[in-house]
């Protein structure tokens, strides 16, 4: 079995953003690794434009 645990916000006293865990079962993981590579692959540029945006928010 191979699980894949992501979460994104945080758990402190004053929760003012949703908390999420996501968990995923890969039956295949070498099909997911090849998944993940090619939608990462075709989004590069979307995907640096986020990141800046975060580090950066106008």
């Amino acid at each position: 079995m191979h699980l894949y645990i992501d979460e994104s916000g945080s758990i402190n006293n004053k929760l003012n953003k949703p908390f999420v865990i996501a968990i995923v079962n890969a039956l295949n993981p070498k099909k997911l690794n090849s998944v993940y590579k090619r939608f990462v692959k075709s989004r590069i540029k979307d995907l640096k434009d986020l990141d800046k945006e975060l580090l950066n928010p106008t």
